[in-house]
């Protein structure tokens, strides 16, 4: 049953019909559900979150068991890209929720979930495929949960503290990069960009130059994590 539903056979075009669909229905249930979540008395709210950390890993993890059956588990699944390691770092901000998991999850993680969202490196399957259908709903829940906690204000973005998701990148680029080059895999999208994705433009600006498009990745990182912090300092400056 399993097998079949995993074949892969004809995938699917980005914003497609089906595919905007999905993104218009995980962005009005993660933002409807971080409004239910705010309402929520403190202990329901750490009982909640910690439960989503939890469905979380553990679909993520159930996932890799299904692929071992299959047959098809390899090193391409090792939880390197920013997605598979923002699972556990949803878990553990559920367990701990310590400020630095925080400022990672908004600054990295969420617009990280949203790029894979809109520009899925899994077009290649069936849309109604066990791997499409497991990707947009891992990634749809890492955005309820991060879209819940800062609503609720668990999560406070805070310019000065953007060192935190840099330092984070700055340990956990270079351990993608060493498995890229010994693996021959392409975590964090490090060695080549995503096929269909902005990164490929930002590629052609590069050339052959491996070295400026890091460099240009890094600033486009940069960028945007900054621009995401820059709401709630205007906030804090009016106020």
């Amino acid at each position: 049953m399993i097998k079949s539903i995993c074949m892969n056979t004809e995938g699917f075009s980005i914003l497609s019909a089906p595919h905007i669909t999905v993104l218009v229905i995980i962005a009005i249930a993660s933002i409807v559900a971080a409004l239910i979540y705010r309402k929520l008395s403190v202990a329901m709210q750490d009982a909640v979150g910690l439960c989503l950390g939890i469905i979380i890993a553990v679909t993520d993890i159930s996932h890799y068991i299904i692929y071992y059956f299959l047959g098809e588990l390899s090193v391409f699944a090792i939880p390197l890209h920013l997605c598979a390691m923002a699972v556990y770092v949803c878990l553990l901000h559920s367990i701990i929720r310590a400020d630095w998991m925080g400022q990672v999850l908004y600054a990295l993680c969420l617009p990280g979930v949203w790029c894979a969202l809109i520009f899925p490196d899994w077009t290649r399957f069936p849309f109604f495929s066990y791997q499409s259908l497991d990707s947009f709903i891992i990634h749809g829940l890492i955005s309820a949960y991060i879209t819940a906690q800062l609503i609720s204000g668990r999560i406070t973005p805070r310019l000065k503290a953007i060192w935190k998701p840099v330092v984070f990148l700055g340990i956990t680029a270079p351990i993608a990069a060493i498995a890229n080059r010994f693996l021959g895999t392409n975590f964090m999208f490090i060695s080549r960009a995503s096929q269909g994705s902005p990164l490929e433009w930002l590629a052609s600006l590069t050339g052959e130059s491996h070295a400026l498009y890091l460099i240009l990745y890094g600033l486009l990182v940069l960028i945007v994590m900054t621009l995401l912090y820059l709401p709630f300092e205007i906030r804090r400056f009016k106020d």
